[in-house]
């Protein structure tokens, strides 16, 4: 029996027996998705299922880092995780705890440093970490434990030491050699484990992992066996819109909260007696790659076969509306398909939902017998059995019946894509004394552990090097942006969304599918409005902003092999200062001066030939003038009134011009513009010219720290220092969680 997947879902099967004589078709398919924040994406590049089980080094004798996909069926569903724990903001830390929730998994493990414990029983630590593999070798364990590749407390190396595992249960508390450590991991257990091997009970010594589906399986076989998690990752059942909570678990967001959206395929059987019929896919494995950042679903289905050889056809597919929403969201091909399984796959077009009125086939009614297909009866399944330990009575082949056209000629298959290149394993090593410190610090609390990694979330991302090759060879530098940055939208031109949306294509496709909130995405009263702002704000908080140093490979980049230049879209992030117009600075010093004059004839007379020059029509903001005139009236002021405390004129006089929004002004680009500085890094300040209506609307704050959507202009203003200014196209203010807190009485 073939099996053909009518969209972007890969698919395998495993024919295999529940005993002898009778024959079960298990269909496996896998959905790949992106770990982003608030909801994960549909990958461009499809996972296919795994085929069978691997190691990270290809030795039987370590973890594995993947696990076959072809099980004939699992009685639980397993939730497991391979990769990485990340300190926050990559910042090396001694220790971490990292957290996974899915459902009602909620398991912590706590993550160190290299320790061991040297001949005298001194606990030596070794350098901190931005990154730990979370593989069973760093976990506690040895012979006779349930994690026969783990640390053993009993062991020593070529320099007398013990070592102490990476990763232990948290709120541990180790000060001396012997203490027992409970082995703990998030990733799968291999099926020569102790944990598996005793679920084969009496058929262990003839059980092979590997050729299982060759002969019929022993009467009364556990399915648990086929579970791969451990059992505190181990769910009676798995939702397709689980949400997820990963902490310290993803490289780029120290806590990321995602839900998965809900992805929920069909298998059709075709060509049979009676009609076709639809057999539901139970979800039943969530696999989490942290060192990826993704995340994939497994679902399985099961039918009973009359003989090995049955014709007919399985079809796997997405109802509609979830094949169009995934037809947009990936801008690959699936990956392809491997080969060599048990029975043949036929990957065809997809079917485009318009084609279809209810699903990708027509809708037939039953035969007139209206019977179900009269094949083998499935009573002698494993999991019928009656006192069998894992049920699986929620698994017959559905009732409904559809009627599917055949099948499309196959279109040549893509070609592969590279391999990825394998994670590397950073084994324990031999630790000599010599690169330990002779006397470690005492062991934090747990609860100093969580406030130092919370702290290290909020230190900011170290500066990558700037290159001294070609900028045109390379990309903007993307800023250092804390994972924890929260955008106001602030303004955005209209006119502009064109080519926003063009510039930002794949990323507007993504904001298409998130449903928008009408808390936030407002106006809400207005669709077109609301969809506006939603691509807008959702550009500047998930677009990738440069600093301005950035800037200028921008400009680069954008110039073709015509050498024909239009300014690029940029999306621009640092703090934007807004000084105020020179000669108002001046009439607001005057105006606060003024009252404090009294009987001081200097002082008067400073302000009286002031006022004469402020009614000059030549008197220009720009020049330098105005600036040196504002200095002496100030200098004036300080002689005559010595008890006056610093910085009180400039206190008032900036108050006075925040509250009249005195801003600069610059007539450039076809229009009078507020002319801004934007800063980031001790960089040299950029001009950002934003539009005069914005007087009104900017909080009255001289500085702000700001994502700017801008196009990239060369020099406006010969007086500028930069050679480059932007023009400002959206505004969003920046701020972080903390900023919302209530400040404390101290404050």
């Amino acid at each position: 029996m073939n099996v053909i997947t009518a969209g972007p879902l890969p698919a395998a099967s495993i024919l295999w027996q529940p005993q002898a004589g009778a024959w079960v078709l298990t269909v496996v398919c896998k959905a790949t998705f992106l770990l982003r924040p608030g909801e994960a994406l549909f990958a461009p590049e499809q996972d296919p299922p795994s085929q069978g089980d691997a190691t990270g080094e290809e030795a039987p004798s370590r973890s594995l880092q993947s696990a076959s996909d072809l099980a004939p069926a699992k009685p639980r569903a397993d939730v497991v995780l391979v990769g990485f724990a990340f300190a926050p903001g990559k910042v090396p830390v001694r220790s971490l705890m990292t957290r996974m929730i899915v459902g009602d998994v909620d398991k912590s493990i706590e993550v160190w440093c290299d320790r061991v414990f040297s001949q005298d029983g001194a606990l030596h630590e070794g350098p901190p970490f931005a990154q730990m593999p979370l593989v069973y070798e760093r976990a506690a364990g040895g012979p006779g434990s349930w994690n026969p590749v783990g640390v053993s407390g009993a062991s020593r190396n070529a320099y007398g030491q013990i070592a102490v595992p990476n990763l232990q249960p948290p709120g541990l508390f180790i000060a001396e050699p012997g203490k027992s450590i409970e082995p703990v991991g998030f990733g799968p257990i291999a099926p020569t484990w102790p944990s598996r091997v005793e679920k084969l009970g009496r058929h262990a010594a003839g059980w092979s992992h590997r050729d299982w589906s060759r002969k019929p399986l022993p009467a009364g076989l556990d399915l648990a066996y086929f579970n791969i998690a451990p059992a505190d990752q181990q769910l009676p059942s798995l939702r397709e819109d689980e949400r997820l909570v990963l902490e310290n678990l993803h490289p780029e967001h120290p806590r990321l909260v995602t839900n998965l959206p809900g992805l929920r395929p069909v298998a059709t059987v075709e060509g049979r007696r009676g009609g076709s019929r639809q057999v539901a896919m139970r979800c039943d494995t969530l696999w989490i790659d942290a060192a990826r950042g993704r995340c994939s679903l497994t679902y399985r289905a099961q039918i009973a076969l009359e003989h090995p050889e049955e014709r007919g056809r399985v079809v796997v597919s997405l109802e509609p509306s979830q094949l169009a929403r995934t037809e947009a969201e990936r801008s690959l091909p699936p990956t392809s398909r491997r080969a060599g399984l048990s029975a043949t796959q036929t990957q065809v077009p997809a079917l485009k939902p318009e084609q279809a009125p209810v699903l990708p086939w027509k809708t037939e009614e039953r035969g007139a017998d209206g019977a179900p297909h009269s094949g083998r009866s499935s009573a002698g399944l494993p999991f019928r059995a009656p006192g069998a330990q894992s049920s699986l009575a929620a698994l017959p082949v559905s009732s409904v019946v559809r009627q599917a056209p055949p099948p499309a000629p196959p279109p040549p298959a893509p070609p592969p894509p590279p391999p990825a290149p394998p994670v590397e394993q950073a084994p324990l090593s031999a630790l000599a004394p010599a690169p330990w410190a002779a006397d470690a610090a005492p062991p934090m609390t747990v609860g100093q552990r969580i406030g130092a990694s919370e702290g290290a979330a909020r230190a900011p991302l170290p500066r990558p090097p700037e290159g001294d090759g070609d900028p045109r060879a390379s990309a903007p530098r993307p800023a250092a942006a804390p994972p924890d940055d929260i955008v106001e939208l602030l303004w955005f031109d209209p006119d502009a969304l064109p080519r926003v949306r063009a510039r930002w294509r794949e990323l507007i496709l993504e904001l298409d599918f998130e449903e928008i909130d009408p808390r936030h995405d407002l106006p809400a009263d207005d669709a077109a409005a609301a969809k506006d702002r939603h691509h807008v704000l959702g550009v500047l908080t998930d677009g990738s902003p440069i600093d301005p140093g950035g800037v200028h490979k921008a400009i680069l980049a954008s110039l073709g092999d015509r050498k024909r230049f239009a300014p690029p879209l940029v999306l621009v992030t640092g703090e934007a200062r807004f000084p105020f117009d020179e000669l108002e600075a001046l009439k607001a010093t005057v105006a606060v001066v003024t009252p404090l004059a009294g009987l001081d004839k200097q002082l008067k007379d400073a302000i009286d030939s002031v006022g004469e020059l402020l009614k000059s029509p030549y008197l220009q903001s720009s020049t330098g003038v105005v600036d040196r005139l504002t200095q002496q009236l100030k200098e004036h002021l300080a002689q005559s009134h010595r008890a006056l405390p610093a910085g009180q004129i400039e206190a008032y006089t900036e108050r006075l011009l925040l509250e009249q929004r005195r801003y600069q002004t610059r007539k450039v680009l076809g229009d009078v513009w507020i002319r801004a500085l934007l800063a980031a890094g001790g960089q040299a300040p950029m001009p950002l010219y934003l539009p005069r209506a914005l007087e009104h609307r900017l909080p009255m704050m001289t500085s702000l720290k700001v994502r700017v959507l801008a196009e990239a202009h060369l020099r406006q203003d010969q007086i500028e220092p930069s050679r480059y200014a932007l023009k400002a196209l959206a505004l969003g203010r920046v701020f972080t969680a903390d900023e919302l807190r209530p400040a404390r009485t101290s404050d």
